[in-house]
């Protein structure tokens, strides 16, 4: 690997990687869900659809203070989600490239998160 543009490109992947396997750490698996959902689509959804999977969050997490702004804003934060316009959310290209990382790297436990 003598070639600079190599070393360029591999310290990307390795810091991409390193972002998603933080941010697969905090997130709830309801949040992945979410995520495949919205993959699905084409268009943004309105936050009533993302208020959906809050409320199952809440019905199943134990203890769960979250809000739903801080349970939304954990996705915009991280990158994975925009907002389209005024409550209307969609998932971006690295919240595509994130779900196909977790199932790569995590193929028998990724959907198994805690919701």
């Amino acid at each position: 690997m003598d070639d600079p543009y190599s070393y360029v490109a591999e310290f990307k992947r390795i810091s991409v990687s390193l972002n998603y396997e933080r941010i697969f750490q905090r997130i709830y698996g309801s949040q992945i869900k979410l995520l495949q959902f919205l993959a699905a689509l084409e268009n943004s959804v309105k936050e009533f659809v993302l208020a959906q999977s809050y409320a199952e969050h809440i019905s199943l997490a134990e203890n769960s203070n979250l809000t739903l702004v801080e349970y939304i804003n954990f996705l915009k934060d991280s990158g994975l989600l925009i907002e389209t316009g005024k409550d209307h959310y969609r998932i971006n290209q690295y919240g595509k490239d994130f779900l196909t990382y977790i199932v790569e790297q995590y193929p028998y436990t990724w959907n198994g998160k805690s919701m």
